[in-house]
């Protein structure tokens, strides 16, 4: 099954106690229904499109949660995957794609350990401002051939900008949001 959300709106100066969001819920290329929360702490709430062959889509979203994510398991307890947590990570990994879609298009990004040996993704912006005031525009290898002159791109590092879209999303986002990856069939 493969679950994707479209036409997703979220409103975060709303979202109090939960996400205020609103979706279209997509289940393996068909609309399946709409998803929505205000933002106040309640749930979330789920309508079935209209001849969904699956049936009600809360009910549907909830057996796949149950199937295929994790308990997790926190110091004051666990909790148990449903169709809302199953929500949140899908809008966590949207609003996550946003931002790394607008910094690949905006900044180099490389992969670089830390000082204390881990990795994580660094950037050099491509429109740069000098201090006249002006501005200077690099290109990707210019900033590259500029960054491995500084040894800040080393032989280990990995140039996010030269890989595939989707692969450079899922190493950004392993290494900035240090989240756990979704199943491969839910987008």
């Amino acid at each position: 099954m493969q679950i994707e959300l479209k036409k997703l709106k979220i409103c975060k100066w709303m979202s109090q106690e939960t996400n205020c969001y609103a979706c279209e819920v997509w289940i393996d290329g068909k609309l399946a229904g709409w998803a929505e929360n205000d933002g106040h702490g309640g749930p979330d709430s789920f309508n079935t499109q209209k001849g969904f062959a699956l049936g009600d889509l809360g009910s549907v979203l909830n057996e796949y949660a149950t199937k295929h994510l994790p308990i997790r398991k926190y110091s004051w307890g666990e909790v148990k995957p449903d169709a809302e947590t199953l929500m949140g990570d899908l809008i966590q990994k949207a609003d996550e794609r946003k931002k790394f879609d607008s910094d690949i298009k905006k900044k180099i990004l490389y992969t670089s350990k830390k000082k204390d040996g881990s990795w994580g993704v660094f950037e050099l912006a491509f429109k740069r401002k000098l201090k006249d005031g002006s501005t200077k525009i690099i290109t990707l290898e210019e900033g590259v051939a500029k960054l491995t002159a500084c040894g800040f791109i080393t032989a280990e590092s990995i140039v996010l900008n030269i890989m595939r879209h989707d692969l450079a999303f899922d190493l950004y986002r392993q290494l900035v949001f240090v989240s756990k990856p979704l199943p491969e069939e839910v987008k």
